[in-house]
């Protein structure tokens, strides 16, 4: 029997269309935004038929009416028993009245009866579940009740919250809101959408917001359609960011529904982008309303930053749903207005670079067209789009390839701006980012560390700087192949040295300082990690290096100078205030400040500083450049000067670069004991295979470079700082009582170099030191001996030095002068067959020979060793100098020893180490009797120098004359010389001359025709000894040790047919000829009339046309370096001057007539070509009086200008000939390039100013002269430089000079290139090599060399002891010469029709627009065709142009002009 029900309504009889019009009735009372009270509900309900029908049932006492009064109770009652019923259980035939009655109650105006109507209702909804059971209109009212209780549960405290929370939980759980998507009721749901959003706050329980979310997530998702109110609703609360409950109430409503709302939130979007898109456009239109257009722009731009930043916030939380928007984003990527390019570049970015984000893989073709952004005509958008590429590289490795591609682009950006935004980029890159970074683009960076504009090219110094500091560990363990990927940076920082900029050399001081070299304390990892990088340095990368070390050394002796005046000025205030001090310290400051890009203001804060007098600054100075301070206290003091120096404005920028400069940080005392250690290493490499366990890395596994490392760096130690190594002599000096051969010789070597430059020190050794110097002075190698007689000249005590002179005497003595030398030779060759039998190549190693022993092949050592007794101790060598001058002079030079067969088969040179002993007693003989006349160096011993300099100097112009042969003809006999000793001996003679005129008593022996003679070697057949000769010339013009009439000599290198050495001779000469002036005596204009007498004498001149296109060569060379518009009338007039004086050293001045005419005419046309307007010069050009008298008559003066000694027919046809190669070479780039092509090319010229052409120079060699000129330092491997082909240089002296002049050829294979130190290969991409005539025809536009300030740096880092005894710094890497042909430039000029010699042009005469043609152009030509190239920029074009067809006949004359004819 079933249960009766507690509660029933029971209605009067009534039809179903009553209960329809009462229902009707029912909604015309009820609203639920004006609740009545009970008593007003129960007289509307009467009315409408509703009241008084209606009867309460209660079984137990019977019925009764309803009772307005009671309402809230019994709806409580029913509330009740509606809630404890099941779904399943439920009778809902029994409840179908009471669901009607509820209806009664809807609108009461009561809260807690509508909260307890509401709870019903939504009991009828789940009891009823799934149909309602009631109409349409009525499920209205019920769910407008439930919609307008929500608002309740804001208040969790309120008396009715229990209420409303059970009405949500029932929708929730139940899902009756679901029934509301089946109404027409789209108002009433965005009603309910409304009343969520405003309800949900930050402090809602968790239940609460859950089942809010529940709520709107069905609503959605069984909607059919969602309406657009709705949808911005949801999207607009992503837009406020102080409701941040709303907001992750519309985040997790997307992530819950995503797939239900894509396509309306991509509706939403493309309707908002294309009323903006229309407005924004709109302008376009109607250009007449500029007011009207911005406004409708601004508006339009509003929206789209509106609509992104929503875009961004989604992306940001629930990205999903934004797949169908991204499409969206095409045409706003290529809009028209730049501001919508913008704002989508920005978004898309943020989009595609946030981690996790697939979208660019998604959607290929956006992705594309962002790229494509890259390239924007406004700059704002490329550098935009440059801002996401770093996260790129961070989370996204499978689309770097696409960025790479773009920011490679964008490094030659011809905005700077975009280029400084691209290398931020890789400044931004951490070690996560650079895995996915190529080499290539970091290749690329580097190439902007020269870009034009200081800003960028700062950027890229630090990028790459900073690079390297984060991937050092991975370079030490070659993780990933980063030694390869990375090691290469340090060397490109160091190549800025050449650039010569200031600002850029500050950059480069600091990265080196601070993430290179990075700062540690551990000596041991500091030094290891030196030796690391060191190690990895190409030559030119080495050179730069020792460069920034010499500049150190430099800077640390001239602030040690300051500091010491600052403290002698004492602020100002002084006892005897003469001005003594300040006439030092204003020219020091001058020159300190010198060093800085600004040097007015780096002045004024020396000025400053000297000023501030605090003297506990000074000290500190004092203790951080001392020589025996270490890493720790340079550091601490660095800190205190620099807090110190804060409250001074102006002073911590300025003092902050000084500090580092005199910082030795990088090398110093510190770094010595772990150099050492390695390099003791490198000694015991021979004898067993030993690891070292370095500090940053478990094994070396090229412990050999980095042992050589340790070596080369050491003796730089010993040279550059003499100091620090000295207050380390203790443990060097342990080192020569080492039983490792080896190791000891390079101790010898380093104690050598330090005695030379510490001569106000007087070193100590004890017995057995001297011993071992000794034993190498008597039995060691040449240059071993060289070494030890260095050591023992030096030395405070004497006996070691006479013991030698006496045991070296007793031999010469007893064996007689005559047998000396043959029975040198005789052991000599018995050692060489020896070797020759133990099939092993014979070594300069030191052979064993007990103490008492004096064998005669040691006799190269012996004169080693005297001819630095020679220099150094000259009263000890004066003991033998009788017997040993004798013999070097009777016995040496003016006999030959071997036999008639030539030792080398006739070869012109060969290698020092393979050198015939005889060959080696010659020019060691030589160096005894120069450095016996260097040694009077003193102004008392100046009578000296000349007694016995003109019997020396008549013996070295001897042997430059007679070409090395001076035995011909003498009691030697008809036995030749052979080719490879001439050659040798002419070598040493030219570089002795050099020597010899730094002293003022011996320059006064060297003649006129002696400087002509000499000249001749620059152009020696031999290009080992053309070579040698260039580098000693540039060394003493650089340090001004010699007079500066010599640098006439490299003028005439202008036939040189090695590049190298011609390159080498130019870029000297063009960067004299940028120095800042000083005086009219060191100008190359000044020495203008010298290379014209020079050109006049030498023994190709001739008159008729083919020898004068040759000499016209030199003078071109010298007016393409020199010339400019505004010394051009003073070369001209000079030229022209000499057609009023007289050869004095020639019977007829006709030859200098000629040379005069032919300059002026060059010099025209140089004027034509440029564009230059040649002025007569107003002053007075004094003349040279020892090249020429004056012509006394003025008459036969005026008549001798008169005439024209050039001929006419060969100027007609020099004119024709450039006409003819600028019309050609204009036309040639008419025709391959089209305008917009020619301006592009100019405008990539133009970016791309990365002073590539300033990397074709060298940095001067800043070690003392090596008296061993021909004696390459020993290392366990040696070096081979390039000989000549058998072809070549077998021919003798007496063969044809067209003979001698042939192209030479390497017949090194590739086992004979070795390096003195194994080191590693440049990582960077090598760049060809110009051409000889690509670098003429480009020659003015490139930097040659460092900048001209750098010269007096330079110099000041010289030893200031004028000892060219001294060893030059050794490179790690040899450099290994390559052939190279002779140039075809020197062939008869063209025929065409010309004027005579002419007076000075006041006006040019107009050029071909080909000659005034970008750089790029002719750049681009010149690639193509190299030699028009040439011809086009001289103004003595070759033939090869006009008269090709004679060219083959001419072909052997051009190549014997190449050296110089004998």
């Amino acid at each position: 029997m079933t249960q009766p029900d507690p509660f029933a309504f029971e209605s009067q009889s009534q039809s179903q269309s009553q209960a329809s019009a009462k229902g009707d009735a029912l909604l015309g009372v009820l609203n639920p935004a004006k609740p009545l009270a009970t008593s007003e509900l129960v007289q509307r309900l009467q009315v409408g038929g509703w009241v008084g029908g209606w009867v309460w049932v209660d079984e137990s006492s019977g019925a009764s009416e309803l009772e307005p009064t009671n309402l809230e109770t019994q709806t409580q009652k029913v509330h009740g028993f509606l809630r404890t019923q099941e779904q399943e259980a439920a009778d809902t035939a029994r409840l179908g009245a009471t669901a009607a009655s509820l209806l009664v109650v809807v609108g009461h105006r009561d809260k807690a009866v509508r909260a307890l109507a509401a709870c019903c209702l939504a009991d009828v909804l789940r009891l009823f579940a799934p149909d309602a059971p009631y109409t349409e209109p009525e499920l209205k009212t019920v769910f407008a009740l439930f919609v307008a209780q929500l608002p309740g549960l804001a208040d969790p405290h309120g008396p009715f919250f229990e209420n409303y929370y059970y009405l949500l939980e029932s929708l929730a759980t139940v899902k009756s809101i679901i029934l509301l998507t089946d109404l027409d009721a789209d108002d009433l749901v965005t009603r309910l959408f409304k009343a969520i959003y405003t309800l949900v706050r930050p402090d809602f329980q968790k239940n609460v917001y859950g089942l809010l979310l529940l709520l709107l997530q069905y609503v959605i998702e069984e909607s059919q359609t969602i309406n657009s109110d709705i949808i911005e609703i949801i999207i607009s609360q992503f837009d406020k960011p102080h409701n941040q409950m709303s907001r992750q109430l519309s985040i997790d409503l997307c992530n819950a529904v995503t797939d239900k709302l894509q396509r309306y939130i991509c509706q939403y979007f493309g309707d908002l982008f294309y009323a903006s898109m229309k407005n924004a456009t709109s302008r376009n239109d109607d250009e007449d309303d500029d007011d009207e257009e911005d406004g409708g722009a601004r508006v339009a731009h509003s929206e789209f930053q509106y609509a992104h930043r929503l875009i961004l916030e989604m992306n940001n939380t629930c990205r999903n749903i934004l797949l169908n928007v991204i499409p969206l984003f095409e045409d706003q990527l290529k809009c028209e207005d730049e501001k919508v390019r913008e704002l989508s570049t920005d978004v898309l970015g943020k989009i595609f670079v946030d981690s996790g984000s697939r979208v660019a893989v998604v959607y290929p073709a956006i992705w594309r067209v962002w790229l494509e952004r890259r390239n924007d005509k406004n700059s704002a958008i490329r550098i935009l789009w440059l801002q996401y590429c770093h996260e790129v590289y961070r989370h996204h490795p499978e689309l770097c390839p696409d960025i790479s591609s773009g920011l490679e682009q964008k490094f030659y950006d011809p905005d700077d701006k975009v280029r400084l935004a691209a290398i931020k980029v890789m400044r931004m890159m951490d070690s996560v980012s650079l895995v996915n970074v190529s080499r290539e683009l970091l290749l690329h960076l580097a190439d902007r560390c020269k870009d034009k504009k200081m800003s960028v090219r700062v950027e890229a110094i630090q990028a790459l700087s900073n690079i390297f500091k984060l991937t050092y560990s991975d370079i030490v363990s070659d993780e990933n192949q980063a030694a390869e990927k990375y090691g290469w940076i340090p060397g490109c920082i160091l190549e800025l040295v050449y650039l010569g900029d200031l600002e850029t050399g500050i950059v480069m001081e600091r990265v080196l300082h601070e993430d290179i070299f990075v700062y540690t304390y551990d000596d041991m990892q500091r030094t290891d990690r030196l030796l690391r990088i060191v190690g990895n340095l190409t030559e030119k990368q080495y050179k730069a290096f020792m460069s920034v070390i010499d500049k150190q050394a430099a800077m640390l002796k001239d602030f040690m100078m300051y500091i010491r005046l600052c403290v002698e000025f004492n602020g100002g205030i002084m006892e005897k205030n003469d001005g003594a001090v300040e006439a030092k310290l204003n020219p020091l400051m001058m020159h300190i400040s010198s060093k800085f890009p600004d040097s007015k203001k780096a002045m004024t804060g020396l000025q400053k500083f000297a000023k501030n007098n605090e003297n506990r600054v000074y000290k500190l100075f004092t203790a951080l450049m001392s020589e025996s301070a270490d890493f720790k206290t340079i550091t601490k003091n660095s800190k205190e000067i620099l807090k110190r120096l804060e409250p001074h404005a102006g002073l911590h920028e300025i003092f902050v670069v000084i500090l580092r400069r005199v910082s030795l940080t990088i090398i110093g005392k510190s770094n010595i004991p772990r150099l050492i250690e390695v390099a003791r290493v490198s000694s015991q490499r021979q004898n067993r295979s030993m690891e070292v366990s370095m500090a940053d890395t478990t094994v070396d596994n090229d412990i050999s470079r980095v042992a050589a490392t340790a070596e080369a760096l050491i003796k730089k130690l010993s040279s550059a700082f003499p100091g620090v190594y000295g207050s380390q002599l203790t443990e060097f000096l342990n080192l020569l009582r080492s039983n490792d051969e080896s190791l000891v010789v390079e101790t010898l070597e380093d104690l050598s170099r330090f005695m030379k430059i510490q001569t106000n020190s007087v070193v100590q050794l004890n017995s057995t030191e001297v011993q071992v110097v000794a034993n190498f002075a008597l039995h060691g190698t040449a240059q071993q001996g060289k070494q030890a007689g260095i050591i023992l000249a030096l030395l405070g005590d004497a006996e070691p030095r006479k013991k030698i002179i006496r045991q070296i005497s007793a031999v010469l003595a007893k064996a007689g002068s005559a047998t000396v030398v043959p029975k040198c030779i005789q052991e000599y060759e018995a050692f060489l067959e020896i070797q020759k039998q133990e099939d092993s190549p014979p070594e300069d190693s030191q052979l064993s020979f007990a103490s008492h022993e004096m064998p005669f092949i040691k006799l190269p050592t012996w004169l080693a060793t005297l001819s630095q007794f020679a220099l150094y101790s000259r009263a000890e060598y004066e003991e033998i100098q009788s017997l040993v001058g004798d013999f070097i002079v009777k016995e040496v030079l003016s006999k030959n020893h071997v036999p008639s067969e030539d030792p080398h088969d006739g070869e012109d040179w060969i290698e020092w180490d393979s050198l015939h002993i005889e060959g080696y007693l010659k020019v060691l003989g030589v160096k005894v009797l120069v450095n016996r006349v260097r040694s009077f160096q003193d102004d008392e011993n100046r009578e000296a120098a000349l007694h016995f300099g003109k019997p020396l100097y008549k013996l070295l112009n001897l042997i430059v004359e007679k070409e090395g042969e001076i035995v011909l003809g003498g009691r030697g006999g008809d036995v030749p010389t052979c080719n490879a000793f001439k050659s040798h001996l002419r070598q040493v003679a030219a570089i002795s001359l050099l020597k010899l005129s730094k002293l003022s008593a011996c320059d006064a022996l060297m003649t006129v025709l002696d400087r002509n003679r000499l000249m001749l070697t620059i152009q020696d057949p031999c290009w080992q000894t053309r070579d040698a000769f260039v580098e000693r010339l540039r060394k003493y013009l650089l340090k001004r040790v010699i007079p500066y009439r010599y640098i006439a000599i490299l003028c005439m290198a202008a036939l040189e047919p090695d590049e190298d050495i011609r390159v080498k001779a130019k870029t000297f000469l063009t960067r004299f000829a940028k120095a800042p002036r000083t005086d009219d005596a060191s100008t190359l204009e000044s020495i203008f009339v010298e290379v014209l007498y020079m050109v006049t004498h030498h023994p190709d001149f001739g008159t008729d046309e083919e020898d004068i296109s040759l000499s016209a060569k030199y003078i071109q060379f010298y007016i393409d370096i020199v010339a400019t518009a505004d010394n051009v009338s003073f070369l001209f007039h000079s030229a022209a001057q000499l057609k009023t004086l007289r050869d004095s050293h020639a019977a007829s001045s006709k030859d200098l007539y000629h040379i005069s005419d032919l300059t002026q005419f060059l010099i025209q046309e140089h004027c034509k070509h440029h564009l230059w307007t040649l002025d007569s010069y107003p002053d007075v050009i004094p003349y040279k009086r020892e090249l020429f008298s004056k012509i006394p008559s003025s008459k036969e003066s005026n008549e001798n200008i008169k005439i024209s000694y050039l001929s006419k027919k060969w100027m007609e046809s020099t004119q024709h000939a450039n006409t003819a190669v600028k019309q050609k070479a204009s036309s040639r780039r008419k025709s391959s390039l089209t305008k917009a092509e020619r301006a592009k090319l100019i405008s990539e010229n133009d970016d791309d100013d990365d002073g590539d052409g300033q990397e074709e120079t060298e940095m001067e060699d800043n070690g003392d002269d090596d008296d061993d000129d021909d004696e390459p330092k020993k290392k366990k491997t040696k070096a081979k430089r390039r000989r000549t082909s058998n072809e070549s240089s077998t021919t003798t002296r007496k063969k044809s000079s067209a003979s001698r002049g042939k192209k030479r050829k390497s017949d090194g294979s590739a086992g004979d290139e070795e390096e003195v130190i194994p080191r590693a290969k440049s990582t960077r991409r090598a760049k060809a090599v110009k051409s000889y005539t690509e670098k003429e025809s480009q020659e003015e536009s490139e930097d040659m060399d460092v900048d001209a300030t750098e010269t007096k740096n330079e110099e000041k880092n010289e030893s200031e002891v004028d000892d060219d005894d001294d060893e030059e710094e050794v490179p790690l890497v040899r450099r290994v010469r390559k052939s190279t042909p002779a140039i075809d430039g020197v062939k008869s000029p063209a025929k065409s029709p010309v004027s005579a010699a002419k007076s000075p042009a006041k006006s040019p005469v107009p050029v071909s627009k080909s000659a005034t043609k970008s750089p790029v152009s002719v750049s681009k030509s010149a690639a193509k065709s190299p030699a028009s190239a040439s011809k086009s920029h001289s103004v003595v074009p070759s033939n090869s142009d006009t008269n090709s067809s004679s060219q083959e006949s001419k072909e052997a004359k051009a190549v014997k002009r190449s050296t110089r004819k004998r």
